[in-house]
């Protein structure tokens, strides 16, 4: 299990906006840190992602991924434009399609790949959400572990927590700070989405698989810790944050 937060520079020591995130896969499984350059695609041209093939856009900006070695998309990662995305599991009633879609960790890279900002990223994920659904699984040895996705997607003027359900999805921008974990955070206070309007998504997790994933306990020390060190906040302190996993 994981944790992804953001703060802006009224939090941190030096003004800056760190994004931050670490990871809990499976024993053995390589994960990546990989440059991808940017590119300009001709028209009619197919991309593959994990499972399912779609067409490519027509340019792509320049990215640095951290991926398990084995999936096309990535767990975290920023473009040249100054966007970063970090994702996670998020344990629900609404299962994954039996047919073949892209993972959380495809649409990712396909949000920071073609999104000059955080608002715009988003809307792609969301795009391709519904148009191919999020399906397949994502583990390495474990191929029935499958899952929902959670999205933290920023840049420099914007922090946007996005969640999804199936090919549906619920987001929230803020402006300060925010931390996101293996549960469903934004309850019925979205203010955009494909939901039926005032939804609590709260009731849509899966509570047991939530509950274990001790992801309420993790996101309640971010929170604690990113509050208690308001405008005194560093790198280091985002380093030792992540070290409780």
């Amino acid at each position: 299990m994981c944790d992804t937060f953001a703060l802006g520079p009224a939090f941190t020591a030096d003004r800056s906006f760190i994004f931050a995130k670490n990871s809990d896969r499976e024993p053995g499984e390589t994960h990546l840190v990989v440059s991808i350059p940017q590119q300009e695609h001709a028209s009619g041209d197919m991309l593959e992602c994990t499972y399912i093939e779609i067409p490519q856009a027509k340019k792509t900006y320049s990215t640095l991924l951290c991926k398990p070695f084995w999936i096309w998309g990535a767990e975290m990662g920023v473009n040249e434009k100054g966007v970063a995305i970090g994702n996670e599991a998020l344990f629900t009633k609404i299962k994954p399609e039996k047919v073949p879609g892209l993972v959380g960790m495809d649409l990712l890279r396909l949000g920071l790949e073609r999104g000059a900002t955080a608002q715009e990223a988003a809307n792609i994920i969301v795009d391709l959400l519904k148009k191919y659904g999020q399906s397949g699984p994502c583990g390495y040895r474990d191929k029935k572990f499958t899952y929902m996705n959670s999205f933290l997607v920023v840049d420099r003027k914007e922090i946007i927590v996005l969640e999804t359900f199936g090919r549906d999805h619920v987001m929230r921008s803020f402006n300060d700070y925010a931390a996101i974990s293996n549960i469903t955070t934004l309850g019925d206070s979205w203010d955009r989405g494909s939901l039926k309007a005032g939804t609590d998504v709260k009731r849509l997790e899966d509570r047991i698989m939530t509950f274990f994933s001790g992801a309420a306990r993790r996101r309640s020390f971010v929170l604690e810790r990113i509050t208690m060190l308001k405008g005194r906040f560093t790198h280091g302190d985002a380093f030792e944050i992540l070290r409780f996993h």
